[in-house]
């Protein structure tokens, strides 16, 4: 049965799924179930994953056994790496764990006859109801960038998306040798990315100066910041904002967000005419830098991916470290002579502007084409 609604759950919670799985199915949702559809003798692995593979949506009833379950979540990262819509019902009034946070949920509570919540769930899902249109906000739904539930907005403004987990192909063999191999990379934890490079705006409204070469428009990039200058800046903020969150992205967390869930040279694919859409780099900046979030952003609403400036990440650098690179929140090197910087700039071409491309500088180098951004 393709184009089904898989629905993962704990076994503790057969009964609750098997009562939810009818009222589902007698509203004209296709779901399939492992305790309905597997047979004896079947190879329950493989099935499962077959099943995930051709589903349409991914329903996980999240309650506290099935947070425990290695199981579910083993489930849930391969709806995630095979990019299914992600819908959890909250059973038990369970809290949803760290790994689940980035997601809406639905509370039935024991109640898988609740009218109302089965009634929207069965219109997010495609049955024969069709939901009604009350201008609200669904109570289940997949992570959206446009979602304000999703979005961290700081003491000075700077608002930050959440990104959920999930595993990607980080590198490219069409780039440069540093770019090499191609390797499975697992983001483990959901973390927040900042919208747009830190503006100068921000910037001064935590170090009380403005390094930048371009001025004139408090919503340039800040540039002619050192990777040493932007710790600074962190700390700073951390002290403002009373914790100790705000950092640089990883190198692979700052890929994996600039590609949000995409396989090609570019956020939007391979077309380099395309680009110009995207981002100010030497063939349209008229050799400047640009206010931030001008262009489109990528799909996970991250602007200024690539171009404008040059993006500082936490990573040192080093030119063989895709070779041994860990599979599981790689923090690069652990020691090095350079830094590395990602996204490209106003003054560089459109290869460089590449999701994959990465390029090295000193820890205390400036120049009116390096700025960072914030991650928590």
């Amino acid at each position: 049965m393709a184009n089904h609604v898989f629905v993962c759950y704990a076994r503790e919670d057969e009964a609750f799924v098997l009562e939810l799985t009818k009222n589902l199915k007698d509203r004209g949702v296709p779901v399939w179930v492992d305790r309905l559809e597997l047979q004896l003798g079947t190879n329950w692995n493989r099935a499962i994953d077959a099943a995930i593979y051709d589903c349409s949506k991914f329903v996980f009833v999240l309650s506290p056994a099935a947070v425990d379950s290695a199981e579910v979540e083993g489930e849930w990262l391969t709806a995630l790496r095979e990019k299914k819509p992600v819908f959890p019902v909250v059973y038990q009034s369970c809290r949803i764990p760290r790994q689940f946070a980035a997601y809406q949920h639905i509370d039935f509570t024991e109640k898988p006859d609740n009218e109302a919540a089965l009634s929207q769930l069965v219109g997010v899902l495609g049955g024969r109801q069709e939901q009604e249109d009350t201008g609200e906000r669904p109570i289940v739904q997949p992570v959206s960038p446009d979602d304000p539930s999703q979005i961290i907005t700081t003491n000075i403004g700077m608002e930050l998306i959440q990104i959920p987990a999930g595993e990607f192909q980080m590198g490219s063999e069409d780039g440069y040798d540093d770019e090499k191999p191609i390797h499975t990379v697992r983001i483990t934890q959901p973390f927040y990315l900042a919208k747009h490079p830190v503006t100068q705006a921000q910037w001064e409204a935590v170090m009380e100066e403005n390094p930048s070469h371009f001025t004139g428009d408090p919503n340039r990039p800040v540039e002619q910041v050192s990777w040493e200058g932007a710790q600074e800046f962190l700390q700073k903020l951390n002290d403002k904002e009373g914790n100790d969150l705000y950092r640089l992205p990883t190198e692979a967390e700052w890929e994996y967000a600039a590609r949000a869930g995409t396989k090609t040279a570019y956020c939007f694919g391979n077309d380099p005419e395309q680009l110009k859409e995207h981002a100010w780099y030497d063939e349209v900046s008229d050799g400047t830098t640009h206010p931030v979030g001008q262009l489109k952003a990528n799909d996970w609403g991250l602007y200024d991916m690539h171009g404008n400036v040059w993006e500082w990440v936490q990573d040192w650098f080093g030119e063989d470290y895709y070779k041994q690179s860990s599979a599981e929140d790689p923090t690069g090197p652990e020691t090095g002579d350079s830094r590395v910087v990602r996204g490209g700039s106003w003054d560089t071409d459109a290869r460089l502007a590449r999701v994959s491309s990465r390029y090295y500088l000193t820890p205390v180098y400036r120049s009116d084409g390096v700025g960072f951004r914030c991650a928590r």
